[in-house]
């Protein structure tokens, strides 16, 4: 695998100035690049202890994934439906997402405001699945064990 490129069949976005930018990356995908990583290391084509090194990372990351994502998910789902009451409860997580970063775009900007960018639920809402993300991303971040995130 190359860093100057995402690795094959990994999901991508459009971003600002025509580049992509890597979409986090599913288990699957996880698994795959950790699949790739140790068949390298197997045949020699790369320095072993480095790729195995990776290797083992993306199964910690994925570990913590199986271990702590779902209750991620289904907090930052519901703080999505607080924030969003008039939204459909059928939409997914995305959509969801988007509404709230439409909502920021377009909220008053005035201090106090209802959906204003100092409102305390945002933040709240916000800081908790940052926590949640970074718990299982980069679980040595020091704001996590501050967070009482475990």
């Amino acid at each position: 695998m190359s860093a100057a490129r995402p690795p094959e069949g990994a999901r991508t976005a459009a971003a600002g100035e025509g580049t992509l930018d890597i979409l986090p990356a599913s288990p699957d995908e996880i698994l795959r690049a950790t699949r790739e990583l140790m068949e390298v290391a197997a045949r020699g084509e790369a320095p072993p202890a480095f790729d195995l090194r990776v290797a083992a990372r993306l199964l910690d990351l994925l570990q913590r994934e199986w271990a702590l994502g779902e209750v991620a998910r289904r907090e930052e789902r519901a703080g999505l439906r607080a924030l969003l009451p008039e939204t459909d409860d059928a939409a997914s997580d995305e959509a969801l997402r988007a509404r709230l970063c439409e909502r920021i775009a377009n909220a008053p900007r005035r201090e106090g405001e209802e959906g204003a960018p100092d409102d305390e639920a945002l933040h709240a809402h916000l800081w908790r699945t940052a926590l949640a993300r970074l718990a299982i991303d980069s679980p040595s971040y020091r704001w996590c064990e501050e967070s009482g995130i475990d």
